[in-house]
């Protein structure tokens, strides 16, 4: 396979697979997908481990985990994504082809420890291909390839049966409770039904956003409504250029959770600045920290896309090798001079 080039010569057509990975690609770094709100709520930063106040042998080298999230309330905790394909018989041949490709390349890319995805064809009906199913184990990724490639075109299409499918899978009982939920709607338009309207009652159920993708030829006027009503963006397939998919959501290539950058203060004072980030906010200390005897305190602060910022603390205590943790420096001469006062007081009252 080969990738061409991110500023193409426009007037050379790019292939269809290219096409279709730059509306995943834009779609999610114009609305920080999986993170919807992120303008209206709170940004939050949380270091995840090691547990805050807990102990370790001097020496220790210990690397921080954390998660943050510019949106406060989704996004961080993870992702549930809906892809729903359009398996009519307008699409077969290279159409489908392309959406089968797509759709895998972007299971790949996906950070496989916090993500799960549903696939949802539909022509005239709509079928569950495979529930909510978390990445990992690695073989369930390799189900889900298995279930797309099997896909086949035929029959009418019913845009509006497949939305309402994915409502159903992404707020129900296979839903991750505090994941953002998304959903990415591929389709050539000709449609029965008004899917605008579908995918309105799935915001309306719950689901973040409905983005949409017309398919070269497609009924653009349709494929604008669904993203219109769903809160989402729309991409015209055939005037979009190959965009960073992969980048994204490995956060090199933006955030979907609205977080621009994660600063660290190692407990020696030391700045580590950037530090590596994924796509939905979970980061990890770059360097690691041979901890010293008492408290060792890391400090981290977020920069969201808003603008805003929030930080978290977190402290390990060093123990010394007979396991005693040692007192702050303070500590005993206040402890001594308490005990000074104490036998004063007890003296004038004999």
């Amino acid at each position: 396979m080969v990738i061409t080039s991110s500023f193409p010569d426009r007037k050379t057509p790019l292939p269809l697979w290219s096409r279709l990975w730059a509306f995943i690609a834009a779609v999610m770094l114009s609305v920080g997908m999986f993170g919807a709100s992120v303008a209206s709520a709170a940004g939050t930063v949380t270091f995840t481990s090691p547990p805050d106040g807990s102990t370790a042998p001097v020496g220790t080298a210990i690397t921080p985990t954390g998660i943050a999230s510019g949106t406060g309330t989704t996004g961080g905790a993870g992702l549930d994504l809906a892809i729903v394909i359009d398996v009519s018989g307008s699409t077969s041949g290279a159409g489908i082809q392309a959406e089968k490709d797509a759709a895998k390349a972007l299971i790949d890319a996906l950070p496989a420890a916090t993500s799960s995805v549903t696939i949802i064809a539909f022509n005239s009906s709509a079928s569950t291909v495979t529930t909510l199913t978390p990445l990992t184990p690695a073989t369930n990724i390799a189900a889900l390839k298995t279930a797309i490639d099997g896909l086949s075109a035929g029959g009418g299409t019913f845009i509006g049966s497949g939305i309402d499918a994915a409502t159903a899978e992404l707020t129900g009982a296979n839903a991750t409770a505090g994941r953002s939920t998304q959903m990415v709607v591929l389709s050539d338009g000709f449609t029965a039904g008004n899917p605008a309207t579908n995918a309105a009652a799935a915001v309306a159920a719950g689901v973040d956003n409905v983005h949409s993708v017309a398919l070269p030829g497609a009924s653009i006027a349709t494929m604008q409504a669904i993203a219109t009503s769903g809160n989402g963006t729309f991409v015209d397939l055939t005037t979009t250029g190959l965009g960073g998919l992969i980048a994204l959501f490995q956060g090199t290539g933006g955030s979907l959770v609205g977080v621009d950058k994660i600063v660290i203060t190692l407990p020696d004072g030391t700045v580590i600045d950037p530090n590596s980030i994924s796509g939905i906010g979970a980061f990890t200390v770059d360097s690691p920290f041979n901890i010293a005897a008492g408290p060792n305190t890391w400090t981290v602060q977020a920069f969201f896309s808003d603008g805003t910022t929030a930080s978290d603390t977190v402290t390990v205590n060093g123990r010394t090798q007979n396991g005693v943790v040692p007192l702050p420096a303070g500590l005993p001469l206040l402890l001594s001079g308490l005990g000074i006062f104490g036998a004063l007081r007890l003296r004038r009252k004999s």
